[in-house]
């Protein structure tokens, strides 16, 4: 099948929530189709030739168009508009162009538009089989970021106004596309609350696959060790990693006082930055190549989001890795996984704190309970299942589209 994808990221490196699905989905897929890549990229962010060479085994790149800032003025006006302020990023004119040469170029089967921002451009190909892959129902994060009591108040009632706008956006655009799929049934249900004549599938995210690290014995080296992980510059990571260092390690540290914490990923802000000059034994890395060794030397895992939606794949990637884990109510409820069996749930900082310290003291508990985690991914999180039941949904699309058109 010939395939058009419309992006909102650029998928490589696969460094964060947005870039790592689409990364594996054009891996897998780019084996056995023809795939044409259009998306867009972050402000700063530098292409590379290594970036595209390592993509052109999957997929030809056709345009890759900057995103623009949102300036102040831009932000005040959104205020009266109708549309998310996201929008605003992604321009018309590029893509448009884009599409148009490649379509009168290449006899494209289906047009897979790939993030919520990219449904507004629907009508660049009105008569193609379209799906849609939100990944989770986006009003759903920002209701979540509005109850939530440590989020800065301006960003709660920006989050307030964004998702009564989102919530009428994909009530009124969405059923352009013959297929959507999400990640959860949470996010699925709640789609179908927006507007009930969606078609929406659920696939959920894979994960990649890591060695199987045990558990270290006491005293093995040391210290023992808390890891988070994640795409540090999104405001729900930045607020986890604030909570993470205020409410839980110093309870943590009362009872286990050598624990060191690593917060790994690209792009951490300045006020995440500071927590590793504030607080004892806190490393902020920044972006790493590869997120094994991190894994291997962790004791804990540790995912303290108050706010969430859709599938963690850092979660994911720490349970393929066989560590323990203690995370948020909001992160294990859209995983196939039982508390207690897999993972460790908490929302308190001391109750959060409690189960940290539980595992750091019993290595046998640690190492249960990583296997378990790690069956789960083997079992139900595979990109290869991904792969599959997305040309399945391609399928559908195809003949909904074709049904429609004979009507």
């Amino acid at each position: 099948m010939k395939l058009l994808f419309i992006s909102e990221v650029f998928p490589y490196p696969p460094t964060s929530g947005r870039r790592i699905p689409l990364y594996h989905t054009l891996r897998l897929l780019g084996r056995e189709h023809e795939i044409t890549l259009l998306c867009f990229r972050q402000p700063g962010e530098q292409i590379g030739p290594e970036k595209v060479q390592h993509l052109a085994q999957y997929c030809r790149i056709a345009g890759v168009f900057p995103m623009v800032g949102i300036t102040a003025g831009t932000a005040l006006r959104n205020v009266v508009e109708s549309s998310p302020l996201s929008f605003r990023r992604y321009p018309l004119n590029p893509l448009a162009q884009a599409v148009r040469e490649t379509l009168a170029t290449t006899p494209v089967e289906l047009v897979h538009f790939f993030g919520v921002n990219m449904a507004q451009f629907w009508h660049l190909a009105p008569h193609l089989p379209r799906v849609l892959a939100p990944n989770d129902c986006p009003h759903l994060l920002l209701d979540r970021i509005a109850r939530d009591r440590h989020t800065p108040l301006y960003r709660r009632l920006h989050s307030i106004l964004q998702a009564r706008k989102m919530r009428r956006y994909e009530a009124c655009m969405f059923p352009r596309f013959p297929r959507i799929y999400v990640v959860t049934p949470e996010d699925r249900e709640s789609l179908l609350h927006v507007n009930s004549t969606l078609n929406v599938e659920i696939i959920p995210l894979g994960v990649r696959k890591f060695p199987a690290f045990t558990a270290r014995p006491p005293g093995n080296s040391g210290q023992l060790i808390l890891l988070f992980t994640g795409a540090m510059g999104s405001k729900v990571s930045e607020v986890a990693s604030i909570f993470l260092c205020e409410q839980v390690l110093p309870r943590v540290r009362s009872q286990v006082p050598d624990v060191q914490l690593y917060l790994v990923g690209n792009d951490p802000p300045p006020r995440v930055k500071e927590l590793a000059g504030r607080y004892q034994g806190v490393t902020v890395t920044g972006y790493v190549e590869d997120l094994a060794p991190y894994f291997a030397m962790a004791d804990v895992y540790v995912c303290p989001l108050l706010a969430a939606s859709g599938i963690q794949n850092r979660v994911l990637e720490a349970m393929a890795a066989g560590r323990a884990i203690v995370c948020t109510s909001t992160v294990a409820e859209r995983l196939e996984v039982s508390p207690g069996e897999h993972l460790l749930v908490a929302d308190e900082p001391q109750r959060f704190a409690e189960h940290v310290v539980r595992l750091l003291r019993n290595p046998d508990l640690r190492e249960a309970m990583g296997k378990a985690a790690r069956a789960v991914t083997r079992e139900k999180y595979t990109w290869e299942s991904v792969a599959r039941r997305l040309v399945a949904v391609y399928e559908e699309a195809v003949v909904a589209t074709t049904t429609a058109a004979q009507d």
